[in-house]
């Protein structure tokens, strides 16, 4: 045997066989040469003209200068591994449609599989796909399998990457672009669809004003328009929306300013959300009141809000004010009630529309007379719903 546990040993001793009188003889001769061809038949030619039979144990020793591999089946060097390029690559296709080949390519993509990408654009659509060295386009999803938000896949040069799942058939984004604040306005009334990518535990936070009352108007004979109530506000906190559920939302209108001359003002519209079977309500702003003599008229009532989880309610219009208890000459309008989102409108001085209200859901001003003049209030201003959502 020439070699055991890694050792080589010679199976004759020329100058023992000397030392014993033992004659050279062509059989001796032969078995210690073939001793030798066995033992040199083991050793691994430094050429690659023959392989290893059985695993090969180093003993701690490292291969060095090991070049670098290029086929699935060689060894990598810790260049290769430190330059995180083996399953990464530049992708190439459409925003939506990415590809990538990889070298060397594996054609058979193994569960757990993770590809870093260079993107050349943001995904355009919630379900782009990822084809990876020629094998069958599999859409890309996000935490689990909900679909991608436009973007989260942000742009050029952005670095991402994808770890298939081989039970679904499809490639889930390990880093979507970090989250942002999303919203929504309606200045008019509509629908608010919920969004696809929404998670349950998405939080959705819903404003809901309601229109704000319009300022009365002032008679020549002495009186002063009060100014009109704003609307009120609810904020609304909800989870567990489904993606794609659909919230009707109502907007609710300005009330309108009184005509010039002893005319109230007119009531603004309650804002409304429904989900599932509540109703949120911003409720209206009351119109002011006119007085047609000296006496100060009464401002309009401030909104009321309900099933909200916060309740805001609107602010009173204040009443008008005439220059003195004798004079029947003139006065001042009162101004509009303030809303979640800011003051009413001003009120006139002596012959001068109230002023409209600016911030949303606010009151409008009431109108200031003069002597011979009357004078119309301004219009409140109407509701608003916002939504704000974080993905």
């Amino acid at each position: 045997m020439p070699w055991s546990g890694g050792q080589f040993t010679r199976i004759y001793n020329w100058v023992n066989d000397k030392n014993a009188g033992i004659p050279i003889t062509a059989s001796r001769m032969d078995g210690d040469s073939d001793d030798f061809a066995s033992g040199i038949n083991n050793c691994i030619a430094k050429d690659g003209s023959n392989t290893p039979t059985a695993n090969l144990n180093l003993g701690s020793f490292r291969y060095t200068s090991v070049g670098s591999g290029t086929a699935l089946t060689d060894a990598v060097n810790l260049n290769q591994v430190q330059a995180g390029v083996l399953n990464w690559g530049v992708a190439s296709g459409t925003a939506d449609a990415l590809t990538l080949t990889l070298s060397p390519a594996q054609t058979t993509i193994a569960d757990g599989t993770i590809v870093g990408v260079r993107a050349a654009s943001a995904n355009a659509t919630t379900a782009p796909t990822f084809a990876l060295n020629g094998t069958t386009a599999r859409t890309i999803v996000r935490t689990g399998g909900l679909p991608l938000a436009i973007g989260d896949i942000p742009g050029q040069y952005a670095e991402f990457f994808l770890r298939y799942n081989s039970a679904n058939t499809r490639w889930e984004l390990l880093n979507p672009a970090a989250k942002a604040l999303q919203h929504r306005e309606f200045t008019g009334s509509g629908t608010f669809t919920v969004p696809a990518n929404a998670l349950p535990s998405t939080v959705f936070r819903f404003n809901v004003t309601g229109g704000g009352g319009g300022g009365a108007g002032a008679s020549a004979t002495g009186g002063a328009g009060a100014g009109g109530g704003a609307g009120a506000t609810a904020i609304y906190y909800a989870t567990g929306l489904s993606a794609g559920a659909t919230i009707a939302v109502t907007v609710g209108a300005a009330g309108a300013g009184g005509t010039a001359g002893a005319n109230n003002g007119s009531n603004g519209g309650n804002s409304t959300i429904v989900v599932g079977a509540t109703t949120i309500t911003g409720g209206l702003g009351s119109g002011g009141s006119a007085s047609g003599s000296a006496s100060a008229p009464a401002g309009g009532a401030g909104g009321t809000a309900t099933n909200g989880s916060i309740n805001i309610s609107g602010g009173d219009g204040q009443s008008g004010q005439r220059y003195s208890a004798a004079d029947t000459a003139g006065g001042t309008g009162g101004p509009g009630g303030a809303s979640f989102y800011g003051g009413g409108g001003y009120g006139a001085p002596a012959g001068n529309q109230g002023r409209t209200a600016n911030a949303y859901g606010a009151g409008g001003g009431g109108g200031g007379s003069t002597s011979g003049a009357s004078a119309a209030g301004g219009d409140g201003k109407a509701g608003i719903v916002t939504v704000e959502w974080v993905l």
